[in-house]
């Protein structure tokens, strides 16, 4: 497998987007076009092996060494200029989770480790116990993104609230604040974003066949993919 947008240049792997432990960067270590990160972690390393997969903010990487409480990744150039890596320092806190376990319960949604674009925060309000976010993301973001669909915003499975011309909402619960990276994350802060597969599957294969053009933004404004379209070209 090539260095994929979202990093990991060896092994495919699926994610359920549900965060295992916030862990900290403790050595990024810049080298010729690549980057070596050093995250510390309260997953028990004695349990991985070397060449698993981890994601690390939503990007699946893969563990070339191992330590007491910790592990480090490569992250390749097409990872730095399509992720938040290069900035990544000593003291940066990261979203961690293992790769899904074959049998296992699949509590968010199936995420692949594969960064789509970047997010802004454009707002944080709190809503009773919750924190509702609006971000601002690209068209082709957006074209993926239903409301009530999925989305995964620095590796965190998602439910979309509302999507707008440009942006979406999500809301945080009490428990998804307290475990991920999003307690600390102001306004304009950028932010990994992966759409769901299975609506990214779908639109490329309605573009093969024509229905879709392969340039034309598809919006909730413009009705999207409907279910005569579904139906018309044997999706249900």
């Amino acid at each position: 497998m090539i260095d994929s947008p979202a990093g990991d240049p060896y092994t495919a792997r699926m994610f359920t987007g549900l965060v295992e432990d916030v862990g900290e960067v403790t050595r990024a270590e810049h080298r010729a076009g690549s980057l070596r990160l050093t995250v510390r972690t309260r997953i028990p390393t004695r349990e991985l092996t070397l060449g698993d997969s981890i994601a690390v903010d939503g990007a699946c990487y893969t563990a070339v060494a191992l330590h007491d409480a910790a592990f480090e990744v490569d992250v390749g150039p097409e990872s730095l200029s399509k992720t938040l890596a290069g900035e990544y320092k000593s003291g940066s806190r990261v979203n961690l989770e293992r790769a899904l376990a074959a049998g296992a319960r699949l509590g968010g949604h199936f995420v692949l480790g594969h960064v789509d674009a970047m997010g802004t925060v454009q707002q944080v309000r709190q809503r009773g116990d919750a924190w509702d976010f609006v971000v601002k993301a690209p068209g082709d973001v957006i074209d993926l993104t239903p409301p009530k669909g999925s989305i995964t915003i620095n590796g965190i499975s998602l439910t979309v609230n509302a999507v707008h011309q440009d942006s979406f909402e999500v809301s945080i619960i009490p428990h998804t604040w307290s475990r991920t990276t999003l307690a600390g994350t102001a306004v304009g802060a950028r932010v990994h974003l992966e759409t769901d597969v299975l609506a990214r599957t779908v639109k490329w294969l309605l573009q093969r066949r024509g229905v879709l053009p392969g340039e034309t933004p598809v919006t909730p404004e413009s009705g999207g993919v409907t279910m005569e379209i579904l139906k018309k070209n044997g999706f249900i």
